[in-house]
Order: structure tokens, then C-alpha cells, then sequence
């Protein structure tokens, strides 16, 4: 009974996250008010993983993924503790822009103080409280 609900526990949190970039793939307000951006493709997962973007989740099809330094850098990121959510390919093609899926794609935080920076503003930028509520 238990492996029942464990199974359907991982269901559900696939169909959520599943919807959650469906969701900032297409509603730039839900993107801007929840600080979220989503990056599909090996080359894009790299980079962001070598810039030290704070992902808060990776989205992975075990079967779609055959880069070896993207597979390496999903396992490290999932021992150190980042959410890891394993698709089947049928998945993973379902929320993939690409024409061939590769395989790997992170939802994101975007941080205000970078773009304080980038612009030189000197005041504090928050998130509003009622900001990804549903």
C-alpha cells in the first residue's frame, strides 16, 4: 500500500511541475511576479549550472538525455540537493519548444539584485506576497 502512495505522490508532483512550466512558458505576468524563468537544452542547462544560477528544480528524461556532461551535472545537482524530477520522454516532449527534445531543462530564479546591478538601481526590489499563489 505504501509503494501506492508513493507512486501517486511522484504523479502528482510530475503533473505539478509539468504544469508550472507550462504556466511560465507562456504567462510573462506569472513569470515577472514569481521571479521564474524556465531554460530548455543541453547548452542552455551548462551554462547556467557554470554561471551558478540558483535553480530550484530540473526537469530530465533519463532516456532523452545522452550528453554525458549534463547527465553528471543533473546527478551533482541532485545530491546537493536541488529537486530532481525524472520524465518519461512522452513528458518531457510535452513541454520541450525544441524540434528534437534534448532531454534536461531547470526552472530558475531570477534575482533582483542582478538586475540592481545591471541597472544601477539603488532601491530594494521584492517579490509582492501574493506572487505565485496560484
Amino acid at each position: 500500500m505504501a509503494g501506492v502512495k508513493e507512486s501517486s505522490q511522484v504523479r502528482l508532483e510530475v503533473e505539478a511541475a509539468l504544469a508550472e512550466v507550462e504556466r511560465l512558458q507562456i504567462d510573462r505576468a506569472y513569470r515577472d511576479a514569481c521571479g521564474l524563468f524556465y531554460i530548455e537544452g543541453v547548452r542552455n542547462f551548462v551554462q547556467a549550472i557554470d554561471n551558478r544560477f540558483d535553480i530550484s528544480t530540473i526537469l530530465f528524461s533519463e532516456k532523452l538525455l545522452t550528453a554525458p556532461l549534463a547527465r553528471k551535472l543533473v546527478r551533482n545537482a541532485r545530491r546537493s540537493g536541488v529537486r530532481c524530477i525524472n520524465l518519461t520522454p512522452e513528458q518531457f516532449r510535452r513541454i520541450s519548444r525544441t524540434e528534437r527534445a534534448s532531454g534536461v531543462g531547470a526552472i530558475c530564479l531570477r534575482h533582483a539584485s542582478r538586475t540592481r546591478i545591471n541597472l544601477g538601481l539603488n532601491y530594494q526590489i521584492s517579490r509582492p506576497k501574493w506572487a505565485c499563489a496560484g
